[in-house]
């Protein structure tokens, strides 16, 4: 991006992710690595090329015009250049973008796209399968453009409709000619506008400038979409950088600057600082980031080629709703056993509840923590001395965490309802249950770049069936109940639509359905046994995990862009584990007063505790 000229001066844009050789896309749910990157482009792009093209120190103080590595390296690490000229590397990163640069060829130098393609393929450059192109220019034709277009107000905008509108094209068409080389994944970002630049930004081209940018964005985005579509089995990822220094300048002080209007290089404090010091500005020089802006579109560079890992923080909806409806479900079941009325009696009920937990990160999921709180009601009654039923609803309101590597967020309201039916001859008893659950996703929350965050709202529901089959042995005032029970639950979460600046992702929905079975071996003693009180205690050991567990794979979209979708294996939920509780009982005359805890113990750390008391009155 710099005019050989003179008119535009030279800038950096540098990033401190440090990646390494590419080897940037591991984590829970990979679905793309890539091991090489080859660049084209224009001075953001550039590692040295123009640098070394006009005399290396002698002419330019730095390889990258900037004060720092460009984006380009912080994402892959180092790149081999266009110098020496002699037969590419195609084990090996590569830069071939130019200072300078036009989308076209119109001058021989420095090379514009076309000859820097030409370039590579006719030095052997070639792609593999899990090589990354990316193809950055157009700055040039429209800082070239502007001061002839301006000269006659009434015609500048059209003059640089076609300008940029002639850029787009140009860049697509390059991009198109690296797909045609077997590039099966190719990175193609957008303008920042460039009337907020130093250069432009207290001129009277400001506006012109701005609106160049705008147009060719939008044309840019147009033409991307056909190519796309000629060549649908291409991964044509559009970047947004103008949304990212919309909000840098819009917001300095959260991405870490504190100057975004002026060039470090044109304040002689900031020129004469270090590195660090000179990063408080975004502009390096008029139309140049400095390396923290570089660093800043290497990150969000990583996002958009993160999306099909990201995503899998998605699946803690559908798992929260499943894990959400096996509470819902197994509480009832409480209920149940609390009912001490003679047939024909009913007994109504209420139980605020907590539950807290976290759930470890593997191989092929991200892991999640988190708390909600709620009432259940409902009612009991005795339809024999054998027969029971029960109609039990449940609300409750938590928040959900991502953990170990997910930045995901989000609140999730639950509706539920269990209908329940008890028979029991002697000592030996059987119940079952249905329930359902409706829920709805508040405020999600999916951390991106600096501040930003991308929003949604979403819905899931849940359905299950359990049947627990046990014997109660009195012993005195003991009693020693062994049980066994098996369930099968379902959860589907719907598809939604993130909003926001970085990388927003349109989900599918997802399913999945799931066997659970478990023991359990309750000892209960009765504390208090007389005339209108009694008191009883008792302590539970189970286990209890998946039979059988079927997840759906994450499925989705970059929203608004001409990437591929994708669709992202999740590795198998966690079952409770190991389950103990204590729980403490009182009745006294028509009145009884619970209070119970449960905490599990799974696989890979997993923990969970609930806690809850209730009253319930027999009419």
């Amino acid at each position: 991006m710099r005019d050989l000229r003179g008119a535009i001066g030279r800038a950096v844009l540098t990033t401190a992710l440090g990646f390494g050789a590419l080897a940037f896309l591991a984590g829970a749910g990979q679905a793309q690595s890539f091991d090489r990157m080859v660049v084209f482009g224009d001075s953001l792009s550039d590692n040295g090329n123009l640098w070394i093209a006009t005399g290396g120190a002698a002419a330019l103080p730095r390889p990258t015009l900037s004060n720092g590595p460009v984006w380009a390296e912080y994402l892959a690490g180092p790149l081999n250049r266009f110098f020496p000229v002699g037969p590419i590397n195609n084990a090996a990163n590569v830069d071939f973008a130019f200072g300078g640069a036009r989308s076209d060829a119109a001058v021989a130098s420095p090379p514009g796209l076309p000859t820097q393609i030409g370039a590579y393929a006719l030095r052997g450059g070639r792609f593999g399968a899990s090589n990354l192109a990316s193809v950055w220019a157009g700055a040039n034709d429209i800082f070239q453009a502007l001061p002839a277009a301006g000269v006659n107000p009434a015609t500048a905008q059209a003059v640089m409709t076609g300008v940029a509108q002639t850029a787009a094209a140009n860049v697509t068409t390059a991009a198109g000619q690296v797909a045609a080389m077997g590039a099966r994944s190719i990175l193609v970002l957008n303008l920042p506008d460039i009337g907020a630049a130093p250069a432009f930004n207290t001129g009277p081209a400001a506006t012109l400038a701005s609106y160049s940018a705008t147009t060719f964005n939008a044309a840019l985005a147009s033409d991307l979409a056909g190519l796309a579509a000629a060549r649908p089995t291409t991964n044509v990822i559009s970047v947004d950088i103008a949304g990212l220094f919309n909000a840098a300048i819009a917001n300095p002080g959260a991405f870490g600057f504190s100057n975004v209007t002026q060039a470090c290089v044109a304040v002689a404090s900031c020129a004469a600082a270090t590195t660090a010091q000179q990063n408080a500005f975004l502009f390096w020089d008029g139309v140049h980031p400095t390396t923290a802006g570089h660093a800043l579109i290497a990150a969000t560079v990583r996002e958009y080629l993160m999306a099909p890992i990201s995503a899998a923080s998605v699946a803690a909806v559908s798992e929260t709703a499943l894990t959400t409806r096996r509470s819902d479900a197994t509480r009832a079941f409480d209920r149940l056993r609390e009912h001490a009325s003679a047939p024909d009696k009913t007994e109504y009920f209420v139980n605020p509840y907590g539950d807290v937990g976290r759930a470890k990160g593997g191989s092929q999921r991200f892991g999640q923590e988190w708390k909600l709180g709620g009432v259940q009601f409902g009612m009991t009654r005795a339809l024999t001395t054998e027969m029971l039923f029960g109609l039990v609803g449940s609300v409750s309101y938590g928040s959900v965490d991502g953990r170990d590597g997910s930045r995901v967020s989000f609140d999730m309201a639950n509706f539920a309802v269990d209908m329940l039916g008890s028979w029991k001859r002697g000592g030996f008893f059987v119940n079952g249950g249905v329930g359902a659950s409706v829920a709805s996703v508040i405020d999600w929350k999916r951390k991106t770049v600096g501040p930003l965050e991308n929003s949604a709202d979403s819905t899931a529901w849940s359905a299950s069936a359990l049947a627990e089959a046990g014997y109660e042995m009195r012993m005195g005032a003991a009693t020693l109940t062994p049980s066994a029970r098996l369930g099968w639950l379902h959860a589907s979460s719907a598809s939604f639509t993130e909003t926001g600046v970085i990388a927003p992702i349109g989900f599918s929905g997802r399913s999945i359905d799931a066997l659970m079975g478990g023991v359990e071996l309750r000892a209960g003693v009765d504390l208090a046994n007389e005339a209108g009180r009694k008191i009883t205690a008792y302590a539970l050991l189970g286990y209890e995990d998946f039979l059988s567990y079927s997840g759906g794979a994450v499925k989705g979209r970059l929203a608004n862009n001409t990437a591929l979708p994708f669709s992202t294996s999740i590795g198998d939920l966690r079952g409770e584990g190991v389950i103990a509780g204590l729980g403490l009982g009182g009745q006294f005359g028509a009145a009884k007063l619970t209070a119970d805890y449960r905490a599990s113990f799974g696989k890979g750390n997993n923990a969970r505790h609930r806690a809850s008391v209730g009253v319930r009155v027999a009419f």
